[in-house]
């Protein structure tokens, strides 16, 4: 299993890779059973025999790490961007106002988040746990509006091929689901 792959950080972080690196950051703060945040994925795709597979991926050091459940990765999120990247507000001169919706997709052991009485917890505990740290923590690069919140497999991984998910990798003690948020943020200004 691979607890901490090398992901690639930019040294110069734009539009919104610089609020889903603050609040990918917060997550991992806040959630001690979390062992990676990543950031954007992007939607690959890779032929196995005939069939086309598209999956999310982020790009490590050497390769794509596909990121569909398969315990090669302990508890993790990611955030899968829809398009589009609004420009909300353009002003020329001045830095713009932007609005992108993102679905932060959560895959986790209930084991990890309720050590001793994970078998009687329920999605809706963490969906709760989650929504308040949505709603409690202050962001400096952004706001946050949680539109909505989906826990059946089509809907979390709508766009791919979730069917290759192995069933045990979505039934107890694992689980997914998929924050769908927005976030708005102004361009960084640069001379």
């Amino acid at each position: 299993m691979i607890s901490t792959p090398n992901i690639i950080i930019s040294s110069d972080p734009q539009l919104s890779d610089i609020p889903i690196t603050e609040i990918g950051s917060k997550l991992k703060d806040k959630f001690s059973w979390l062992s990676q945040a990543f950031g954007k994925v992007q939607r690959l795709v890779e032929m196995k025999g005939n069939q086309r597979q598209v999956f999310p991926g982020v790009h490590t050091k050497t390769e794509y790490l596909n990121l569909l459940p398969d315990g090669h990765i302990k508890n993790y999120c990611y955030f899968d961007p829809v398009d589009p990247l609004e420009v909300e507000t353009f002003r020329r001169g001045l830095q713009s106002d932007l609005v992108q919706s993102f679905g932060v997709v959560f895959w986790f052991n209930y084991k990890d988040i309720y050590t001793d009485d994970w078998n009687v917890r329920t999605i809706d505990n963490v969906i709760a746990d989650i929504l308040k740290f949505f709603r409690n923590t202050t962001f400096t690069t952004c706001k946050i509006v949680v539109e909505s919140i989906d826990t059946e497999t089509d809907n979390i991984y709508k766009g791919y091929n979730h069917n290759e998910i192995k069933h045990q990798f979505m039934m107890r003690p694992y689980r997914a689901l998929r924050f769908n948020i927005q976030i708005r943020f102004s361009e960084k200004c640069t001379p």
